[in-house]
């Protein structure tokens, strides 16, 4: 592919990835009085991650806007994988101490934002 497929499918991805992120960080801070007892995660936690997730997709926002180079693609990539590793042991260590619908949840989560991080690769590998 030529850079015109880079600069078009690329930044389709991290734009994908910033709305999906703020709806979630947006879901999360307003409901987290209500999936505290739900979810077995403190609702503090869950307003603070709400409020960073946001803050994350404006920031990917930013970085499409300033059109990404392969360097900040990669540091998206890994930032996506630092969340998934980091909820994956937040679970398995028991440190939320989630219910059994919370772990669920956290998993999901992960799966989802893994599933991002994979098409922000293939879409960076295709756009070589």
């Amino acid at each position: 592919m030529t850079s015109t497929s880079f600069d078009s499918v690329v930044p389709s991805t991290v734009r994908l990835d910033a709305a999906i992120t703020g709806a979630f960080g947006v879901l999360i801070g307003v409901a987290s009085p209500l999936l505290d007892g739900r979810l077995g995660i403190d609702a503090a936690l869950l307003l603070a991650l709400g409020v960073v997730l946001v803050g994350y997709a404006l920031v990917l926002e930013f970085v499409v806007a300033r059109r990404p180079t392969r360097p900040l693609v990669w540091e998206v990539i890994a930032i996506n994988l630092v969340w998934v590793v980091s909820s994956v042991v937040a679970v398995v260590t028991d440190v939320l101490t989630p219910t059994t619908l919370g772990t669920v949840f956290v998993l999901l989560q992960a799966a989802a934002v893994a599933l991002i991080a994979g098409l922000q690769l293939l879409a960076l590998r295709r756009g070589t």
